[in-house]
This record gives C-alpha cells, structure tokens and sequence, in this order.
C-alpha cells in the first residue's frame, strides 16, 4: 500500500480505520446529545406542570404539596385537589386498557379538572380544555393563579 492510498482513501486499511473511529465518536456524540434532549424536555416540563399543582396543594392544604413534583403521584395530588378519595387515583391505570383506556383516562382529567375549577370559583367549562394541547397546560395555570370571579373569564354566558 502507498502512503497516497492511505491519504486519499484509496487503501484497504486506512478509510475502515477512520470510518471506525470517526463513526464511534459521531454516533456516540449525537446520542449523548439526544440522551441530554430528553432529559432537558423530562425536567422542564415536570418544572412546567408542578408549578400549578404546588400552587393548588398550597391553596387547598393538600397534606402532601410536594407530589407536585413527582411525576405519577402528581395524578394522586389531582384527586386530592379535586376533593375525591385518593384511590380514584388508580383510575389513572386504566391507560393501559387497549383503545377505551385512554378515552377513560382523558374523561377521568376533564371531570377531575371541573371540579378543580368548580372549588376555586371558575366555570366548569375549563375542566373541557384538558383535550386541547397547549391550551391545558395554560387553563392549569388560570385555574391556579387566577382568582376566583376575575373579569379575563366570564363565568357565564348570558346576553343581559
């Protein structure tokens, strides 16, 4: 083999090398970065959500606030909050049911929210914004900080 071979990559031994190499770096790096995405995205959004629900435990003396900031336990904080028994949590199992569980699920977070609504004094209405995406994540956040009769959200919708 010449040294042009190796150079250009012309040879047998030389580009296998450098593939090998350049592969195990590159690939090794872009899952690093992808592994460190997902991790950026899972801790910013237990941050996005917890806030509301911290707040809501605060307001209603929930004995634990602090499952705001557990993922799964922040769906026993929900029923807390909602003023239900804390084993409707295991309704949140239903997921798992093929096709029906998630519908279940998605009513059980709508009904859930309603009455959340209902004991901070807003319409019920906003409970039905838990289907839409983006716009829950901004109704947990009126429903948290904004206080009950606020003129942003009529309560009813009467034309007197």
């Amino acid at each position: 083999m010449q040294y042009a071979d190796v150079i250009t990559g012309y040879g047998d031994v030389a580009p296998q090398g450098i593939q090998a190499i350049l592969g195990g770096i590159g690939g090794g790096a872009i899952m690093a970065f992808i592994l460190a995405y997902i991790v950026f995205i899972l801790l910013a959004s237990i941050v996005v959500l917890g806030i509301p629900f911290w707040k809501l435990g605060k307001r209603f003396n929930i004995t634990h606030p602090w499952m705001a900031w557990v993922p799964v336990l922040q769906g026993v904080a929900l029923v807390k909050i909602a003023g239900k028994p804390w084993w409707w949590f295991f309704y949140f199992f239903a997921v798992i049911v093929p096709g029906i569980g998630g519908l279940a699920v998605l009513a059980l977070m709508v009904y859930l929210w309603m009455e959340v609504a209902k004991k901070t004094g807003h319409p019920t209405w906003l409970g039905i914004l838990m289907i839409v995406p983006l716009a829950n994540i901004v109704m947990m956040y009126y429903v948290a900080f904004a206080k009950a009769g606020d003129p942003a959200l009529p309560t009813s919708t009467s034309s007197n």
